[in-house]
This record gives C-alpha cells, structure tokens and sequence, in this order.
C-alpha cells in the first residue's frame, strides 16, 4: 500500500502540465467541470473511481477532484496521515471517524482492521451521509457502522451549516469564521438543525477506539469536551486537524490545552508517516509556516 500511496503523492507533486499528459482526459474533464460548468449550476456530480488502496469509492466532483485525478486524497498533510496509519493499525482495532465525509480515511481503516475489528464513522450532512453510506455499501466492509449525527460537548441538537459541494469539508457548526473569505458569499450554507452525540456516549465500554480521527472545522474543543471520561480512561490516540496561530484556530488551541491537561503530548507526522514528538506544536507550526496539519495527541 505505501507503493501506490507513493503514486499518489507522485501525482500531487507534478505541475499542471504534468498532471495533463499524465491523465489528459480525465484532468481536462475534472477542471473544466470545476471551473466552468460547476460555477453556472452549483451542482455536483457523482463519480465512481478507484483509490490507492484497493477499494472504490463514489465521490463528488468538484469537491474530490484530488482523489478523481490521484486515487488519493493529496494534500500533503493528509497523504503523511494515511502513511501513519498504514503503519500503526493492526487488524483487530478499533477506530472512530469524527468528521467522516465521503468515507476516504474510514475505509482506509477498514481495510487496515479487517472484519476482526470495527470502524465507527460520524458526518451529520444529510448529503455528504448520503454517499458515505453509499460507500460502505459499495465495498461490502460490513463492520464500518456509520451514524448521521455531529459529536460535540452535549448530546441533543444543534445548529450545523451545510456548504455546497466545493466547500463541503467546511461544513461545520460555525459558519462564521469562512465569512471573511472570498468564496463565501457565492457558496454560502444552509442552515439544518442536526442530532448531536458525544464522545464519552460513543465510548461506552462496548466500543473503545484504539485511534480517533477529529475533522470538524472548528468544533475540536467541543468534541474533546464530551470526551474527557472516555480519554481519561481509555488513552486512545486521537489525530486532529489542526490550524495554526495565523487562522481561525481557537477552538484547536482550546482542544490542545485540555488534551495536554488529560496528559497527552504532541506529535507531528514526518514524510515517512512516522510520529516525532513536539512539545510546543503550535510554535513548530509557525516556525515552519504550516497553515494546517495533522497533530497526533498521545499519552
């Protein structure tokens, strides 16, 4: 699997001139559909394609172009997590999707846990829920349970903003902080009321993740919150997106300063997908310019 991950990140790093003859077909499709037709009709369309590691997944173009042209999701950050993960999970495990989207990195657990252990998946978008199930069901893996609700400090219901496809990985309980830039106006979201669960619920004793996998633009601090019986008393690895000092980050810096209270350290991903410890993340962020990245919390 590192192999083809590896073509994946061969085909991210070559220049728009080299992605054209790579896959010229494919790559005027995607870009035209992007940046001709989907600006007139707002609307996606679905393709079936294949992924680095053996399965297929559906997927909506324009906001899975990365993964149409690379069988992969290819930003950097996100190609070092699934190298980590190819070498820390084992089959047998357990792993918990909080933010799942289309399904890319819980399948990718799937595949690594095989039947003997269990992926939990959470994405509260109707639409976005919609073709991860379709995923699941597209490749049989039976033991991904998948769950149309958003995880946060309380269970109940909350408000969450729905953006259109291009923006859907920015679908979130604060739409507020994305008013400032420029798309925002053009794709603004929909405002859905959804149902709301937490982490120490999800943790019941029946299901104890070995990892957990955070994505929620935004909400971090409230996810960590509603878990802090379940970090406490089970110390599962937790990796979360994480923004720099430079961008709207305050609920990651608040998710990181209760993370260290709990007793966990910091560890970025090398390019190799192996953990090295940073006791100030944040400053190492800066000093390296990182807008944003995958930060593995571990005790």
């Amino acid at each position: 699997m590192l192999s083809q991950l590896q073509k994946v990140a061969f085909i991210a790093e070559l220049s728009k001139v080299g992605r054209f003859f790579y896959a010229p077909f494919r790559y005027v499709y995607a870009l035209s559909f992007w940046k001709l037709i989907y600006p007139i009709v707002k609307k996606e369309v679905y393709k079936t394609v294949p992924v680095f590691f053996g399965n297929q997944m559906v997927i909506g173009l324009p906001a899975a172009t990365d993964i149409f042209l690379t069988g992969g999701k290819s930003h950097e950050s996100e190609i070092r997590l699934a190298k980590w993960m190819i070498l820390q999970m084992q089959p047998g495990q357990h792993y918990l999707d909080i933010g799942a989207h289309y399904g890319y990195f819980s399948l990718l657990a799937a595949h690594l846990v095989g039947k003997e252990g269990s992926v939990q998946a959470y994405e509260p978008s109707t639409t976005t829920h919609q073709i991860l199930q379709k995923n699941i069901a597209l490749n049989a893996t039976n033991w991904v349970q998948m769950h149309q609700q958003a995880v946060s400090d309380e269970a109940g219901t909350l408000t969450f903003y729905e953006f259109p496809n291009l923006y859907s990985e920015y679908n979130s309980i604060d739409a507020q902080q994305f008013e400032g830039s420029q798309w925002f106006t053009q794709y603004s979201p929909q405002k859905v009321t959804v149902t709301a669960t937490t982490l120490d619920v999800i943790c019941n004793g029946a299901f104890v993740p070995n990892i957990i996998k955070i994505d929620v633009e935004g909400a971090e601090d409230k996810v960590i919150a509603g878990g802090t019986t379940a970090l406490s008393r089970y110390s599962p690895m937790v990796v979360m997106e994480f923004l720099s000092g430079s961008r709207t980050n305050n609920a990651h810096e608040l998710a990181l300063n209760k993370m260290t209270e709990l007793g966990y350290k910091t560890y970025i991903i090398d390019k190799e997908g192996v953990m090295q410890l940073k006791e100030n993340v944040m400053a190492y962020m800066a000093d390296h310019k990182i807008e944003s990245d995958n930060i593995v919390f571990k005790k």
